[in-house]
């Protein structure tokens, strides 16, 4: 959903009440619950007091999509999210800058053709249900070739040396470094199911496992050039902003009034 930085600062308020707290919590317990067949979530709500039974669910996996304003997103974390994890289980992806809006002319935009799903989509849409159906009752393992697996490892190797030899071990740095070794695998899947559709004989190639690799290496870049956006308080935020906005003045000289 749009906005996501103004819901987080809505989650690490320290007004926020008990239930909107918690809601990070749960999302931790339901990344880590993601094969547990009967997980039952943690209920607070005051509407379900008077439940007499709770369902479990069936391996829950959780997706969140946001899209925001960059400012607002660091506003709304801090470094407790940093280092619960939380932060670290996003793929966070820089959007590009302002580009020059389109324009048309009305006849253009009179004999534009209607958008229509595509058949080949629909295809594949078919055929990811006929499978979820088919796996309703256990799980398709997806294997991988040597290819594959020598370049994952190899990227898990250059991450575990970088942690080990990191002097920072407090800013959320290891936390955030520490899951891509989780999610390269999990982006190799999703290439591999991408490509190749839905198929029972899925394996991860060397081709997608090159792309997880440079989706991971992406990740871990930007997040060298972010990290330092995440703060605990307001006013370090604030201080921060000021001196960025300074750097970015001609020969960093400006008047009273333009501060």
């Amino acid at each position: 959903h749009d906005e996501f930085g103004r819901d987080l600062a809505v989650m690490n308020s320290e007004k926020a009440n008990p239930n909107v707290v918690s809601i990070i919590t749960e999302c931790l317990r339901l990344y880590s619950s993601a094969s547990d067949p009967n997980y039952l979530p943690k209920i607070v709500a005051q509407e379900a007091k008077g439940a007499k039974k709770i369902e479990s669910v069936d391996r829950p996996s959780l997706t969140i999509f946001a899209t925001g304003n960059p400012d607002e997103y660091f506003m709304g974390s801090n470094e407790m999210s940093l280092l619960n994890g939380y932060v670290a289980r996003f793929t966070i992806v820089q959007g590009r800058t302002y580009s020059k809006k389109k324009t048309v002319t009305f006849e253009e935009a009179k004999s534009s053709p209607r958008r229509r799903f595509d058949e080949s989509l629909r295809s594949r849409i078919r055929d990811w249900y006929n499978l979820e159906q088919k796996a309703a009752d256990g799980f398709f393992e997806v294997g991988f070739n040597k290819e594959a697996f020598d370049c994952i490892t190899d990227f898990d190797n250059r991450n575990e040396s970088i942690i080990k030899n990191s002097e920072d071990k407090t800013s959320g740095l290891m936390q955030f470094r520490s899951r891509l070794s989780e999610k390269v695998w999990k982006y190799a899947l999703l290439f591999t199911a991408s490509k190749y559709g839905a198929r029972e004989d899925l394996a991860v190639d060397r081709d997608c496992a090159e792309n997880a690799v440079a989706l991971a290496e992406y990740e871990s870049n930007y997040f060298n050039v972010i990290q330092l956006n995440f703060s605990s308080n307001h006013q370090t935020r604030f201080i921060k902003k000021i001196l960025e906005w300074g750097a970015e003045q001609p020969g960093r000289c400006f008047r009273h009034s333009d501060f």
